[in-house]
């Protein structure tokens, strides 16, 4: 019966993608799951079960910082052990793992076990940097065109620049953005035609305005363009522009 269980266990692992493993922690010695080391590349009776087979092959860059939040994790200073990490595959590639552990301890408080499971987050990882790349070469290009853009949730009245519109406003990044952050920064003489051709547009009209800013006492002429965004019903959720 142990048998079928934890060959049923196995088996919804490999279907997760997730590998597990078992440590023990005075032992010095793990048990690593078949679909542990065949995320590594490696069969069954290739990897042996000292600590060294799981540290070793950590990339070095990654190392210290994972060691150190294993050694938090064991002496209680965090609830769990949750860290993201490359490593080297039998093949010599790279692989991104998400790895979670807990450890079990006795009634001295002394730890006893350690056991968690990992996942291959390897394609996650090469969308987050595509992404990252996509968003460097649009600040980039916004910045030699010295368009910024920007987004208003309209529920939540929550304002969100790119840095080139950060830089225009002369508001540093970070700061809390709201419709009447921006609308601060308008000429005193443009601000009640800004905020009237605003309010009309959330109406439906064209919104296309050319009006002055007041940045660091300096005065700038900017255009502004935007367009409405929808929910499935028909309700305006948000406005996209362009500065």
């Amino acid at each position: 019966a142990l048998h079928e269980r934890t060959e049923r266990y196995e088996l919804v692992l490999a279907g997760a993608q997730s590998a597990i493993w078992d440590w023990d922690v005075p032992g010095r010695r793990v048990h690593f799951s078949a679909q542990w080391k065949a995320l590594r590349g490696f069969a069954d009776n290739e990897v042996g079960d000292g600590e060294e087979v799981w540290s070793a092959g950590i990339h070095p860059e990654d190392a210290a910082r994972v060691m150190a939040a294993v050694q938090a994790h064991l002496l209680g200073k965090t609830p769990v052990f949750a860290e993201e990490y490359r490593i080297r595959c039998k093949d010599g590639a790279l692989k991104w793992f998400s790895d979670r552990g807990i450890a079990q301890r006795d009634a001295s408080g002394n730890v006893v076990r350690m056991a968690g499971s990992e996942s291959d987050i390897t394609e996650r990882k090469r969308i987050e940097q595509a992404l990252r790349d996509s968003q460097a070469d649009l600040n980039r290009a916004q910045s030699v065109g010295q368009i910024g853009s920007w987004r208003l949730n309209i529920q939540r009245n929550e304002l969100h620049w790119s840095d080139e519109s950060h830089r225009i406003f002369g508001i540093p990044k970070g700061t809390p953005l709201a419709y009447e952050t921006f609308l601060s920064i308008v000429h005193p003489d443009d601000r009640e035609y800004v905020d009237r051709m605003w309010m009309a547009a959330l109406r439906g009209a064209p919104y296309d305005v050319e009006h002055r800013l007041v940045v660091d006492g300096a005065v700038k002429w900017v255009r502004e363009r935007a367009e409405l965004e929808f929910d499935e019903q028909g309700g305006v959720v948000g406005v996209f522009g362009t500065t």
